[in-house]
């Protein structure tokens, strides 16, 4: 695994950094218009890539800009999102964590999450290097991000692509920080959204919401026939599946092989857990996946 090399600010594992890696591996995959959706941390990511790279449209689910948590911070906010400061400090954080991953994390659970994306979460908590990724990614949001936010606010910059805002609503997003579509009408110009009854966790525990509609903000639209009008949560996290967080859904999209031509490790997973579906032939996961979608990929329509 590879880890950014370290810096004082932790400007390597900033979400402006991971934006630019983002926007560079989508142009590598000849991707050059596509919707971002990011969840919690992963809409921080977003959100850098709709200000920095313009063109697109954005999806967030469970976020806003790191400024505005800390503006709003108060002792509701330390009380229940301590880990944000506690993961600020050096070094502490990958020790607690390492010294008992299953205990730190013992709030998720394969039936919760499924057994096959369980057992990927069990590696990755394990794994030194990717433990201290993940702090890495909060430390920059204490040391840095807030500062590119706040220098874009000053500045007067906005969000000019389409948004949409999603939210748990049996999170705690909108109860410590209020309205969320109010909070993104001040960084957007197109703006709406709505609350999903859900915990956090919204692709496992209410994956048949429907939240998304067929035609993503700016027009992105996913050509597939076989996926419903409604794309759900759930579906879209069979897509997520294959990209890095937070994933994205390319504009004039049709059926074509992953970019991996199925080599990948992910791609041997699915094949190991998959089964024939007897109305289309398409392979779908078993029923120990987190998805009991059919698989889909995707390729640049040219």
């Amino acid at each position: 695994m590879n880890v950014p090399v370290e810096t004082p600010d932790s400007r390597n594992s900033s979400k402006r950094a991971k934006a630019a890696a983002l926007v560079e591996l989508m142009e590598t995959l000849g991707h050059r218009e596509f919707a971002v959706v990011g969840h919690d941390r992963g809409s921080l990511t977003a959100f850098r890539m709709a200000m920095d790279y313009p063109d697109n449209s954005l999806i967030t689910v469970d976020g806003i800009p790191v400024l505005e948590h800390l503006e709003r911070a108060d002792w509701k906010f330390a009380r229940d999102w301590y880990h944000w400061f506690f993961f600020a400090q050096p070094e502490k954080p990958e020790r607690a964590i390492l010294a008992d991953p299953k205990a730190w994390y013992s709030a998720l659970s394969p039936d919760l999450m499924g057994a096959v994306a369980y057992d990927d979460l069990l590696d990755v908590i394990h794994n030194p290097d990717a433990v201290h990724g993940m702090i890495e990614d909060y430390r920059a949001g204490i040391r840095i991000d807030h500062e590119h936010d706040r220098a874009d606010r000053e500045a007067g910059k906005r969000v000019t692509c389409a948004m949409l805002c999603l939210w748990s609503t049996r999170d705690d997003l909108e109860k410590i920080d209020g309205d969320p579509v109010a909070i993104w009408r001040s960084w957007t110009k197109d703006v709406s959204g709505f609350g999903i009854d859900s915990g956090h966790h919204i692709a496992e525990e209410n994956p048949g919401c429907g939240a998304l509609p067929r035609s993503l903000p700016g027009g992105c639209r996913i050509r597939d026939p076989a996926i419903p009008d409604a794309l759900t949560v759930q579906s879209i996290g069979t897509v997520a599946r294959s990209l890095p967080p937070p994933f994205m859904i390319s504009k004039n999209l049709e059926p074509g092989p992953p970019p991996c031509e199925g080599a990948c490790r992910i791609c041997a997973q699915r094949r190991a857990s998959a089964i024939a579906s007897p109305t289309s032939g398409r392979r779908i996961p078993s029923r120990s996946s987190s998805s009991s979608l059919p698989l889909r990929t995707f390729k640049w329509k040219r």
